[in-house]
């Protein structure tokens, strides 16, 4: 999956330790108002909305090295958001293991045939951890 090299501000900055999730703001605020291609019906219109309007309400006015507003990467609801904009290439990641922004980003699924419970687990192209998801549990 290719990622984002350089991300415009204003953007939101998702980060722990290890990883920084940069995503442009203006397509959060997309997602947020309804007018993104995930929303196809209501009910996902209302549930990426509220993911989005999480990120949105969340991001600390104090900007990072990279200019965007900041907020902690954790395992919440607005982490599946994160998550579909990784997927999708409207994320730049940068990895304090490389110390610099990631071209890439692999993913492995387990699913709840094989186990009780099953996960997507996103690398940045160097190897570090991004993301972990539960995705069903049995």
């Amino acid at each position: 999956m290719r990622l984002k090299m350089e991300v415009g501000i204003p953007c939101v900055s998702l980060a722990n330790d290890d990883v920084a999730v940069l995503l442009p703001e203006a397509v959060v605020r997309r997602v947020a108002e309804g007018k993104d291609q995930l929303q196809h019906n209501d009910h996902a219109r209302r549930v990426w909305g509220d993911r989005a309007k999480t990120i949105l309400a969340q991001a600390d006015e104090k900007q990072d090295r990279f200019g965007c507003r900041t907020m902690a990467l954790s395992s919440d609801e607005a982490t599946y958001l994160v998550a579909e904009l990784i997927k999708r290439g409207d994320a730049a990641v940068y990895t304090s293991k490389s110390r610099e922004l990631q071209a890439t980003a692999s993913f492995s699924e387990t699913s709840c045939e094989s186990a009780p419970s099953g996960y997507l687990d996103i690398f940045a192209g160097d190897g570090t951890p991004v993301i972990r998801m539960i995705t069903c549990q049995v």
